[in-house]
């Protein structure tokens, strides 16, 4: 079965105390560990494969580097690192919207893509960033936003009628419906595609129409 407290693995790994004079050693655990579970002295990577997080690795001894959290993105290979950066600030809708990889979400480490964008979170519990220009990034996804409102399914079918929208793609986080039960009241019969993003930005839910980059 898959364990997320490292307490309960087969010799527990939230003390690696037990490895002893062992030079180097990886350890494989559940991509969804608490951070507040990790043992000292190791570092922690979170790999993703196409922007799914499939694992997170413990590495102590001469297979750490200097870095105590990393996200990797497979197929490109590229890495993220935990640095000083300063906490996201939270703001409105801008230009561009983008989607940090799930290992970046799953390493906490939202706020050095915010860094590498010029950007800023929509909301401190949403793991969405925007931006005023479009910055090509292996960490995130971007989308070039179209139009922003206030959720209603009145609003959503006024604007997929007005501009021939026939193809819909879902995205939500922190929204209470989901993609399937939105698309199911929705009355689609043009061509267009379109990427509707569905969200929370403080207490407000907020539907944001937009399209890949």
């Amino acid at each position: 079965r898959r364990a997320t407290k490292l307490s309960n693995y087969a010799p527990p790994v939230d003390d690696l105390s037990w490895i002893g004079s062992t030079k180097a050693i990886g350890i494989k655990v559940a991509p969804g560990i608490d951070h507040a579970d990790l043992p000292d002295g190791c570092e922690v990577e979170f790999i993703s494969v196409d922007g799914e997080c499939r694992e997170a690795v413990l590495w102590s001894g001469g297979l750490r580097s200097d870095a105590e959290v990393r996200a990797t993105v497979l197929p490109s290979g590229k890495s993220l690192v935990l640095d000083s950066a300063r906490p996201v600030q939270c703001g409105p809708v801008d230009a561009y919207l983008y989607e940090p990889d799930r290992a970046v979400i799953r390493a906490h480490l939202v706020g050095q893509v915010a860094a590498q964008i010029g950007g800023h979170n929509l909301d401190p519990q949403v793991a969405y960033l925007t931006a005023g220009q479009l910055i090509e990034t292996p960490f995130a996804r971007a989308y070039r936003v179209r139009e922003v409102m206030a959720f209603s399914m009145k609003r959503l079918q006024a604007y997929v009628n007005a501009k021939g929208i026939g193809r819909i793609e879902i995205k939500k986080r922190r929204f209470p419906m989901t993609p399937d039960a939105v698309r199911k009241k929705l009355r689609l019969k043009g061509s267009e595609p379109v990427t509707l993003v569905l969200t929370r930005i403080g207490e407000n839910t907020t539907a944001i129409f937009c399209d890949p980059v």
